[in-house]
């Protein structure tokens, strides 16, 4: 302070305290700091196993998201074969692979928790699918009907 002023002069400088350090210094909290960080590596490690195990889906949603839907005939044939593969992917060891029609609606109703492959358009895309002539005339809200179903069963399949 200065000594100059008399006012000032029976004033004492104020003590700093000590700096206060930056890590715990008992026992408990340490503990507690290794258990937070152990359960967060955990939940972390959970999360990208979950993330990897639901890749095919991904890659699934992906593939139907690109198919062209100007092109009717083939845009079920793909969006049929797209189903299969996820379906052989999920149940290895299953006969998924030689399942079509009925028997293939059925199947994939059996993994769902809906009943959306029961429906008309169902069986009408499975019908179209293996007919010799393909003629019928599918509207834009008829795929995207069958897009959303597949979408689905793909995002909820058990």
């Amino acid at each position: 302070m200065s000594k100059n002023n008399i006012l000032l002069r029976d004033l004492i400088d104020p003590a700093i305290p000590e700096m206060t350090p930056f890590f715990p210094q008992t026992i408990g909290w340490k503990i507690a700091g290794v258990f937070i960080l152990c359960s967060s590596l955990l939940v972390l490690l959970r999360w990208w196993r979950s993330y990897q195990a639901n890749r095919y889906r991904r890659i699934a949603l992906k593939a139907i998201a690109r198919l062209p839907k100007n092109q009717p005939n083939y845009y079920l044939t793909v969006l049929n074969s797209v189903l299969k593969q996820t379906a052989c992917h999920c149940y290895p060891h299953s006969s998924v692979a030689s399942l079509y029609g009925e028997a293939w609606l059925l199947f994939l109703q059996s993994k769902s928790n809906s009943n959306m492959f029961s429906s008309s358009i169902a069986q009408q895309w499975q019908q179209a699918i293996y007919a010799k002539n393909r003629n019928q005339e599918w509207t834009p809200s008829q795929l995207r009907q069958l897009e959303l179903m597949a979408c689905d069963w793909i995002k909820q399949h058990r």
